[in-house]
């Protein structure tokens, strides 16, 4: 393919013969209405829905222009609603058509008729909770005023409301409890967000909002604890959820618990492809440093830092000695710890009292802070967005860290007194800070009685200033006062580096580790009942997660529906909500493999996304079936021209998707891809067949044999190779036969002859033919007939009074008329001839790239 211009055309190709190019003269003026048609079959009626909603999504296609950075607006989804509609009204059972009306409409903002659309829906598929939600929603919303409303809600949540699924009545529970906020009824708040809680596990909003209401009025660890796995229940998933228990428990020194969900946090952010935010990779440093010891983490920390050290220097001395460049290789002394790890890696190594990792520790921090504030205070080096009176505070507090570290450590002092002095001239240094600096500039000199005095005095006030107590009287050898103040801190200051330091140091002084709070014991006990089950499901989303997809059938005709049926099976032991994004990633793509005879077929941007919002929750051990349409789009259209062609389908479909480097799909975090198919399409016997074969199935064929029949006509005329064999009397007589099937035939045996014969400005000989639809009094044919076949603004057809008493007609004419005269690209624009000069070719370039 030349361009992604060219797949828009195959959009257009695949879905109609032609468009109608005729001056405003070529066009006639609406007609009467028609007699009734006869009645269809069901056959008929698909063939014909399907048609139709192939072209409203390919006109919506058509609207998409990634260079020119178009995309649809409002008005062009009211234009594929219009046509949407034609279709769903033709076969009022097809629930993947109902579902495009829905879209459509929804995007054109027509909330009402979403109302009614969603009616139906839920009285075709009963178990679609999402649908029956947003129905009863509605309803409810459309009351007067606040009392109709909560009395709506109270029905709903009492027996009147017993037959709707629980995971529907929670969430109009929260509605509710939403409500009577709004009406400073905190009770009511409070009863009935307890309610929506209860009702469904997997009521995330619900569940976050208990956890914001309730943290906020009790100051109550294990009740803050238990409120975040309510919501882990809802989200076993989400990284955010995991971090704040991490953290809960740490800051309550249940530091086997927190080092879990540390743990579960990073295989998180790692399945999204994310890093650890700075903060979170210290906080799980302290965490493994509670659990491994200070030696342990330390020196993993180092050496992870001079591996990536030696990888540099291997790399530039491999580039040196093959004589390449080595000035866009980083310096190995570049590889550095992020501020926060520095800080965590000098506190743990002073824990240690090691003089060695001190120093190391020490020097390699003073440096970082040193590059830190080179790059800020240069306004060159900077980022681009950092404000002066931010770079002031970011090296503000670089300075106090420096500071406050070296004292700390004890090694490296040398310089301290001139960084103290320097912040002591800062206007915006914090006061009790200096003083804490200059008391532990004392104990470092070896002023230990004024040392001891001015941490007294700030002790009081600053924990750290007490710490500095217990390491003054370690230094004097006061081994039972440093307990007593090591011990009060590693409880008070539990999941903080200063936490961590105090429990190390009174592990080494008294022999034992500082004993675990009730607080504690309790907290570790409620993590303790999360079920390992958790680290296996992150791990591996198949140890919560069946997915299966077959094709409804293995062969298919030419006209018939390619259909996949999903099965999702819930196998882990919670409830699990379903949408995109959600614990079951409702969001799917569909990438086709397709071989025309032997060869691979080569057309980008064949793959569909699927939605498959039916359902609110999966529970434990239960399956959810949905059966969605393949071939809706560019796909569907494609096939249909090839129809001389035997097919063969298969399909990859991935959970979640996105793409990743090498421009393939691979399934996002936390789900499951699998293949589908095969299905094959023989080729029709109709493509050799005669012309007076191709008379006798159009005037008297069955609806199939008519479609079957015209699609094969189709890719003859549209062939320059075939197209010669047809001679001008052979097509005159063809499009005599279509407007005889017309005159007799029923609204989808129309709409099929409209959809797949070409137009009569393409084809000369099918004027009649267009003059036969819009003179037709049936509103489908005449919605078909003007946003498919007619091209021009100034075509009479489009006149603001070309439909007088029929109001929808003229709206939708009024909204074709205005973009024809933008010269946006529709399907009445661009003609069949020019598309079919390019053919879908075979090559061996894998579908769905």
């Amino acid at each position: 393919m030349r361009s992604s211009s060219l797949v828009r055309r195959f959009v257009v190709a695949t879905a109609c013969a032609s468009t109608l190019m005729a001056a405003a003269a070529a066009q006639p003026v609406p007609g009467a209405a028609a007699q009734k048609p006869p009645a269809d079959d069901p056959i008929a009626l698909g063939i014909a829905a399907r048609s139709v909603a192939r072209l409203a999504t390919a006109d919506l296609k058509l609207q998409s222009d990634p260079e020119s950075r178009r995309a649809p607006i409002e008005r062009d989804y009211r234009i594929a609603a219009e046509l949407l509609t034609v279709a769903s009204e033709t076969d009022p059972d097809d629930q993947d058509i109902l579902r495009l009306l829905i879209q459509a409409w929804t995007a054109a903002g027509d909330a009402d008729r979403v109302e009614q659309l969603q009616r139906r829906l839920a009285m075709l598929d009963p178990s679609d909770t999402v649908t029956l939600l947003a129905v009863v929603s509605s309803r409810i919303s459309k009351l007067q005023n606040v009392e109709e409303r909560l009395a709506a809600y109270t029905r709903m949540l009492g027996p009147e409301g017993d037959r709707l699924d629980p995971s529907i009545r929670s969430r109009l529970a929260l509605d509710a409890a939403l409500l009577s906020r709004e009406r400073g009824d905190d009770e009511a708040f409070v009863r009935l967000l307890a309610r929506a809680s209860a009702l469904d596990s997997t009521n995330k909003d619900a569940a976050t909002l208990a956890l914001a209401y309730f943290a906020e009025r009790v100051p109550d660890a294990v009740g803050r604890l238990e409120l975040l796995f309510n919501v882990l229940k809802a989200d076993p998933f989400d990284p955010d959820v995991h971090a704040a228990i991490a953290q809960e428990l740490g800051n309550a020194g249940a530091v086997n618990a927190a080092s879990r969900f540390y743990q579960t946090l990073t295989a998180l952010r790692g399945a999204r492809g994310q890093e650890l935010s700075p903060q979170e990779h210290a906080e799980a440093f302290v965490s493994s440093w509670n659990v491994a010891g200070a030696y342990a983490v330390v020196a993993r920390m180092n050496n992870e830092l001079e591996d990536s050290r030696e990888r540099l220097r291997s790399r530039k001395a491999k580039a040196e000695a093959a004589g390449q460049m080595i000035d866009r290789i980083a310096d190995p002394s570049d590889a550095r710890l992020p501020v926060p790890l520095e800080r965590a890696r000098v506190v743990a190594s002073a824990a240690t009292a090691d003089p060695e990792l001190v120093g190391y520790a020490v020097a390699e921090a003073v440096e970082t802070f040193r590059r830190s504030l080179e790059s800020i205070t240069d306004p060159q080096k900077r980022p681009e967005e950092m404000t002066d009176e931010q770079a002031e505070g970011l090296a503000r507090s670089i300075r106090t860290e420096r500071a406050w570290l070296v004292l700390w450590a004890g090694r490296g002092t040398e310089r301290v007194a001139e960084w103290i002095d320097e912040l002591r001239q800062d206007p915006g240094a914090d006061p009790l800070v200096i003083r804490r600096l200059d008391a532990f500039a004392a104990m470092r000199a070896g002023e230990h009685d004024r040392a001891a005095a001015e941490l007294s005095a700030l002790a009081r006030q600053d924990p750290l200033a007490m710490m500095g107590l217990g390491i003054l009287a370690e230094s004097r050898g006061q081994g039972d006062a440093a307990i007593k103040v090591y011990s009060t801190l590693a409880t008070q200051l539990a999941g903080s580096l200063a936490g961590a330091y105090c429990r190390t140091r009174h592990a080494d002084i008294a022999g034992v580790q500082v004993p675990a709070t009730e607080l504690a014991r309790r907290m570790q006990q409620l993590s303790d009942e999360v079920p390992s089950t958790l680290e296996a499901m992150i791990a591996d989303p198949r140890r919560f997660m069946d997915m299966s997809v077959v094709p409804v059938k293995d062969e298919m005709s030419l006209t018939d529906k390619v259909a996949l049926r999903f099965t999702i099976q819930n196998t882990s032991p919670f409830a699990l909500a379903v949408g995109p994004e959600k614990p079951i990633n409702s969001r799917f793509l569909l990438a086709p493999m397709v071989d025309l005879g032997v060869q691979r077929m080569r057309v980008p941007n064949l793959h569909e996304i699927m939605y498959l919002n039916r359902r609110l929750r999966i529970l434990p051990g239960e399956r959810m079936e949905a059966t969605v349409w393949a071939d809706s789009g560019l796909l569907g259209g494609i096939l249909q021209r090839v129809a001389s062609e035997p097919v063969r389908m298969r399909w990859r479909v991935v959970q979640g998707f996105r793409m990743n480097q090498r421009g393939f799909f691979d399934p996002g975090p936390m789900c499951l891809s699998t293949e589908a198919g095969p299905v094959a399409r023989p080729a029709s016997f109709r493509a050799s067949a005669d012309i007076p074969s191709f008379v006798g199935w159009i005037e008297s064929g069955t609806p199939r044999e008519l479609a079957e029949a015209l699609l094969a006509l189709r890719e003859k005329l549209s062939s320059r190779e075939h197209a010669s064999t047809v001679s001008q009397l052979d097509v005159d007589l063809l499009a005599r036969s279509c407007v005889n099937r017309f005159a007799s035939g029923s609204r989808a045996e129309k709409l099929i002859i409209l959809a797949f014969t070409p137009s009569g400005m393409q084809t000369p000989a099918f004027q009649p033919l267009d003059a036969a639809a819009l003179a037709d009094g049936d509103e489908h044919i005449l919605r078909f007939m003007l946003t498919v076949r007619v091209g021009r603004a100034d075509s009479p057809v489009l006149a603001d009074d070309a439909w007088p008493g029929r109001p929808e007609l003229s709206d939708l004419a009024r909204l074709l008329r205005e973009r024809l005269r933008e010269g946006v690209r529709t399907l009445a624009t661009i003609a069949i001839r020019e598309l079919a000069e390019e053919a879908p070719a075979p090559g061996d370039a894998p579908a769905g790239r």
